[in-house]
């Protein structure tokens, strides 16, 4: 993203109230731990590293629709 990193716009919707209660899940290149702690620690719902696996993709989507 050209201005703002995955962690700065999950923070930005996490600190708008019209959007702070919306399921988030990040899919990343970066396998990094500090990343998905922050992630964690922001309420991110899941963090998924590329290449992701499809159905772990679906199933992660699933917790939220109905």
């Amino acid at each position: 993203m050209p201005k703002m990193d995955g962690i700065g716009l999950v923070q930005a919707l996490r600190s708008d109230p019209e959007y702070a209660h919306i399921p988030i899940l990040v899919l990343s290149s970066l396998e990094d731990a500090e990343l998905v702690s922050q992630s964690q620690q922001l309420g991110v719902q899941a963090y998924l590293t590329k290449p992701f696996d499809a159905q772990r993709l679906q199933y992660e989507v699933s917790k939220f629709i109905s």
